[in-house]
């Protein structure tokens, strides 16, 4: 790496000879006369820095280093008035003085260089307009249209089985060298992309469904898609960089979205570790939709209300007991229906749990449930266990395209009540003394910290706009009057 320090001599005789009046450097490659004797430093590998003088030329850019390469000429009146690289004139463009069709013709049978002296109107002397940079970035661009075009032109008829797509056929086989977890990974990543691009409903991404017609346009698409589901994208660029090198569109790969390391792709919820770590508030009814197409049965709905009220961990739900309940709690100052909740990772119970915070009908539900048992004294709320709960929220991944699970439920009520400016509820009221805490929101933390740096993650997406962080309007419990109260205080 070269960079330009302070103009400084050494005082030497030999360094003042070249300030003399009739003395100056000219640079071999083209002929122009190259900057002031400057001060140079040369950053090599492990840090180490070296001062030397070096020359610069104005018009190639190239460094000379002192006593090579380097001609003394006379200065004379030719020389003065022949300095070459004046001041670039306005000009149409290459675009519009030729076609397409007349600079394919062109590029056949002349070198860049050629073109851009025909063509160039930035400058008089040939010299000068071979080496013009605007004329060399629109041959360039010019280069990239005509080669789209003939990709566009050839025929790709479209297959409707993703499997027999000669494209994909060809990088399974390159892919059998590695294992089958790696070949079923980039095979489900592709079909999903693939997918989109069929159901996108743009007529020019669906004529050109075959991967071999993909472009610039549908790496656009694809990474939008991929941004809408909030995932970390590493893995789905490393099937798109292995399908470009099976099928030769080396152009794509030195595209920089293909070329980001994996460290710049992760999810903007967390550190990378997972897919994703909580859902919002609009999802909320999609997932309940699909626990209840999981076995058409009411228990699986209720069960995730209930562990998203409650927030908390997975043993605690699992233990939740009818002898808990209160049906009629006086303890906010108003009669409401609170349950009591024990974890057993702190041993710790958290008393006055409001059933109805996030959804008005869930405490109803429950006592439907109650007299429906017979009004039991004592017994599981929860009428399943833990594995038929883990292939629910297994279920409900699927369905909704990104990784989910039963822990999420703690996760992620916990980010909106901090989105909401509700952390001290969210937290609850801890005291060590007697063991038990106060639950306005459900189970909470003894330690403030934790609920900080690990689960009441703010919307990195609209931490800047607080009108539009949550919307709301799917609730309909105890939180609105709790923000009204808020909003008073």
């Amino acid at each position: 790496m070269i960079e330009s320090g302070p103009t400084k001599t050494n005082g030497n005789k030999e360094d003042k000879n070249l300030y003399s009046h009739n003395l100056r450097q000219v640079c071999p490659r083209c002929g122009s006369e190259v900057d002031s004797y400057k001060n140079y430093v040369i950053t090599g590998r492990g840090g180490t820095t070296t001062r030397i003088f070096l020359f610069k030329c104005p018009k190639c850019r190239k460094a000379w280093r002192k006593g090579e390469e380097l001609e003394r000429v006379e200065v004379t009146t030719e020389n003065c008035k022949s300095r070459p690289l004046t001041k670039a004139r306005k000009a149409k463009s290459l675009r519009r003085q030729v076609s397409l069709q007349q600079f394919e013709e062109m590029q056949k049978r002349m070198e860049p260089k050629e073109i851009a002296t025909l063509l160039c109107q930035h400058y008089e002397k040939d010299e000068d307009k071979a080496v013009c940079q605007a004329c060399r970035k629109a041959i360039v661009r010019m280069r990239n249209e005509v080669e789209n075009r003939k990709r566009k032109n050839q025929s790709y008829s479209a297959i409707d089985e993703f499997d027999e797509i000669p494209e994909i056929q060809k990088l399974m086989i390159m892919l059998k060298r590695c294992s089958k977890p790696i070949q079923r990974s980039v095979r489900n990543r592709l079909f999903r992309m693939w997918t989109w691009i069929r159901e996108s409903g743009k007529d020019e991404l669906v004529e050109s469904q075959r991967p071999q017609l993909w472009g610039n346009e549908h790496i656009d698409f694809i990474i939008a898609k991929l941004a809408e589901l909030r995932i970390s994208v590493y893995s789905d660029i490393q099937a798109l960089r292995r399908l470009f090198e099976s099928i030769g569109k080396h152009e794509l790969l030195k595209d920089r979205r293909l070329r980001a390391s994996a460290k710049d792709m992760r999810s903007p919820n967390n550190s990378g570790k997972r897919a994703c770590d909580r859902f919002t508030p609009q999802q909320v009814p999609h997932i309940l939709d699909f626990a209840h197409d999981f076995v058409n049965d009411e228990s699986d709905p209720f069960a995730i209300k209930l562990h998203i009220t409650l927030k908390c961990r997975n043993k605690a739900l699992f233990g939740l007991d009818w002898s808990n309940v209160r049906w009629e709690d006086d303890f906010y100052g108003f009669s409401i229906t609170t349950i009591d909740v024990y974890e057993s990772k702190g041993k710790v119970w958290w008393r006055h749990c409001p059933v109805d915070l996030w959804f008005g009908s869930l405490s109803k539900g429950l006592r439907e449930r109650w007299e429906r048992l017979g009004c039991p004294r004592s017994g599981k709320i929860i009428p399943f266990d833990k594995g038929h709960y883990g292939k629910l929220w297994k279920h409900i991944s699927e369905k909704n395209g990104t990784k989910l699970e039963p822990y999420d439920c703690r996760r992620s009520p916990s980010g909106w009540l901090r989105d909401l400016y509700l952390s001290d509820l969210a937290i609850g009221q801890y005291d060590a003394n007697t063991g038990e805490g106060i639950g306005f929101t459900g189970s909470g933390w003894e330690n403030p910290m934790i609920f900080y740096t690990r689960y009441g993650k703010m919307n990195p997406l609209a931490i800047y706009d607080r009108s539009k962080r949550l919307d709301m309007s799917f609730f309909d419990g105890l939180i609105h009057k709790i923000l009204e109260n808020h909003k008073q205080i």
